[in-house]
């Protein structure tokens, strides 16, 4: 079996869904309880949950979540340091990062990524890391390319192989033996909607990836779109109504079964 789209090393940026046919990968859409694995989680009453927008009254952190989300509510698209400025306050709210966490936000982080025997970037705009700095656990990329109506799912799955293959790097530097497979959950927003994946890379995907070969074995990538009760006039507005915003942080908080103990968060922006 051959695929029909030739492979070549490019960085993750020009990953297109040409290159999902080159190396066997397809997605598969999920509903809640079988993409997460549970019935949705009760939410904690926390203030962003309980405001609309900003008041003075609130506590400073949930001030600044509602702040930066109605800024990157405004414009179609949608400007992509705003949707950044609020996904890290969002994650930050929500647990995915604290001081006791041992885990580092960062800003443009670059991503190894070896493709047909050549070493190429897979780029993130903001990413969560272990605070040593290694493994990389999970991926947000927003997706600017919406109105050209372009996939932007392809650059998110060159992000994960990347992901795969420095957290790999890491454990053979500290003696650990290489992962046979890992799942990384990642997220693709366009402003504040959002669709949760979970991309499950294989060694051998990997190495087909670094090898330029067809893989054998297909890779399914699973996606949860969030059912949300209130239809939106622009995809930015996802989290401005409250029972959308309260479907979507449901969703968040069964996302955090997916990462390990001590482990970092990675979201990058195109």
């Amino acid at each position: 079996m051959t695929a029909r789209n030739p492979r070549s090393a490019k960085s993750g940026s020009d990953f297109d869904v040409s290159d999902m046919d080159a190396y066997n990968i397809t997605f598969k859409a999920q509903n809640f309880v079988d993409f997460f694995g549970m019935q949705p989680p009760a939410l904690q009453p926390i203030q962003i949950l309980q405001y609309e927008t900003a008041q003075v009254q609130m506590d400073q952190s949930a001030f600044q979540v509602l702040h930066a989300l109605d800024l990157a509510t405004q414009g179609d698209p949608p400007q992509e340091s705003r949707v950044d400025t609020f996904t890290s306050k969002l994650l930050l709210e929500l647990g995915y990062a604290s001081n006791d966490s041992n885990r580092d936000i960062l800003v443009r982080e670059d991503l190894s990524l070896v493709i047909c025997g050549e070493t190429r970037k897979a780029k993130t705009d903001v990413c969560i890391r272990k605070t040593d700095g290694e493994e990389v656990y999970l991926l947000v990329q927003e997706n600017k390319r919406y109105q050209e109506q372009k996939d932007a799912r392809p650059q998110l799955v060159a992000e994960a192989i990347a992901a795969f293959q420095e957290n790999n790097s890491a454990r053979a530097h500290r003696g650990i033996p290489a992962l046979k497979e890992e799942l990384i959950p990642c997220i693709i927003m366009v402003g504040t909607s959002l669709t949760f994946y979970k991309v499950k890379v294989t060694e051998k995907l990997s190495t087909a990836v670094k090898e330029g070969q067809f893989p054998k074995e297909q890779t399914i990538v699973y996606e949860h779109l969030p059912a949300i009760p209130r239809p939106l006039h622009r995809l930015s507005e996802g989290m401005k109504e409250m029972d959308n915003r309260r479907a979507i942080v449901t969703c968040f908080e069964a996302f955090k079964t997916f990462l390990p103990v001590s482990t970092s968060l990675c979201y990058s922006f195109d």
